[in-house]
């Protein structure tokens, strides 16, 4: 098996599993809420706040405090919060547009939305474009690129990212 192979099977284990040591790269915004509390949510939300709407978002996905779970519904606030530079929306965004959540899977609006959370150094981010490039989702695949990423995420302590840098070293001196 080629290096670049090993990278992304490597890459995408980690992403199924949730990470080295199922560490939770993002943590839930939102807890059970009443529906009173989703009420008032919304109002918040339907101001403009971005928190409310990336939680409300988080609301509709899981189907909290009454809601009917909707991805779309969640891909609709987390959009809202994105363009207003919200990070942790920009990344779930990615998520949503990257495993087909909502939207249509679309690797080129994963990418352009976890290039906008890496703008704000959200670590997973990186490793997220890192697996893409490995993936040759984004032209061929160019390892230079994919240690770019995963470097930039590892140097974020984003510990998937320096997991699979670290297997990347070992493979190359298993070569020798």
């Amino acid at each position: 098996m080629d290096m670049q192979r090993k990278i992304s099977n490597v890459m995408c284990a980690l992403v199924v599993s949730g990470g080295v040591g199922a560490v939770v790269v993002s943590a839930p915004v939102f807890a059970e809420k009443t529906p009173e509390q989703i009420k008032r949510l919304q109002l918040t939300a339907g101001l403009g706040d971005s928190q409310s709407q990336l939680a409300l978002a988080e609301a509709y996905a899981l189907g909290y405090g009454g809601l009917i779970a909707s991805e779309e519904k969640a891909v609709e606030w987390l959009t809202q919060a994105a363009l207003q530079g919200n990070t942790m929306a920009q990344y779930n965004l990615g998520d949503m547009y990257y495993f087909g959540f909502g939207v249509e899977k679309s690797a080129t609006a994963a990418y352009e939305w976890y290039l906008a959370a890496t703008a704000k150094r959200h670590p997973h981010a990186h490793y997220m474009l890192a697996l893409l490039q490995a993936q040759g989702e984004m032209g061929p695949s160019d390892e230079s690129l994919v240690r770019y990423w995963l470097k930039e995420g590892a140097s974020y302590g984003d510990p998937s990212a320096s997991y699979v840098l670290n297997q990347m070293g070992i493979d190359k001196l298993n070569r020798l």
